[in-house]
């Protein structure tokens, strides 16, 4: 899987002059590139200079990069036909396994399951605000993690309705 790549290796790919950024990009929560794939355009731009990474070389390379990276993700979705999330129930849907759309994100599986929420229908309760606060309430989480959590939570809130 192309998202599971891990980050060195893409930047190594790209030119081996960045690989010197892949500990920057670790340890704000981006270890794969499906966490650096949540991002839109403009995110990844602001957090190129938040980590550090500011001659304009590699910001503009790494920009251009990346944009041609997310063409490619969402030729590569379509073609695959990826079955939506609205096709299940969300009671069935276990945090664990909602959790897996990234592996650096199943860390958080044990603090949603302590805080009661073993399934996403349990989850979908908290408004984004609300889900927010829950984050906070775990602790220390990784920039990078907490954007994709926040994106996919959101992304479940269109997907399912709650009654």
């Amino acid at each position: 899987m192309r998202q599971s790549r891990h980050l060195s290796q893409w930047l190594k790919g790209i030119n081996p002059a960045l690989n010197t950024y892949a500990t920057d990009f670790e340890e704000e929560g981006y270890e794969n590139l499906g966490l650096v794939l949540s991002m839109s355009g403009a995110e990844f731009a602001e957090t190129l200079e938040e980590i550090g990474i500011l001659k304009h070389g590699h910001q503009k390379l790494l920009n251009k990069t990346f944009a041609r990276l997310l063409d490619d993700e969402k030729v590569e979705a379509d073609d695959n036909g990826e079955e939506e999330e609205e096709d299940k129930d969300p009671n069935d849907l276990e945090i664990s396994k909602w959790l897996k759309v990234n592996p650096a994100l199943e860390i958080y599986a044990k603090d949603f399951e302590e805080e009661g929420y073993e399934n996403v229908g349990l989850l979908l309760n908290n408004d984004e605000a609300e889900f927010a606060e829950l984050l906070e309430g775990f602790g220390p989480v990784k920039p990078g993690h907490q954007k994709m959590l926040n994106k996919t939570f959101a992304r479940l809130l269109e997907n399912f309705s709650v009654c």
